[in-house]
């Protein structure tokens, strides 16, 4: 399994969600634990880029724990 990936780049960022915050940039190798854009729907119904941590939890682990 691939646990690493490539952000788009701003351009492309920015014809998808309605801002781009300051603090995003382009990466070309995201890793597991990293803080990563996540782009969710706002209040309003926009699309947003919030920064989360990406990890993968073992089979036997309770996600709501």
């Amino acid at each position: 399994m691939c646990t690493r990936y490539i952000t788009p780049d701003r351009r492309a960022m920015e014809a998808y969600v309605s801002h781009v915050p300051p603090w995003w940039h382009q990466r070309f190798d995201v890793r597991i634990t990293d803080r990563v854009p996540v782009v969710k729907v706002g209040a309003g119904g926009e699309r947003v880029l919030e920064p989360m941590y990406w990890t993968l939890l073992p089979p036997d682990a309770d996600p709501q724990a």
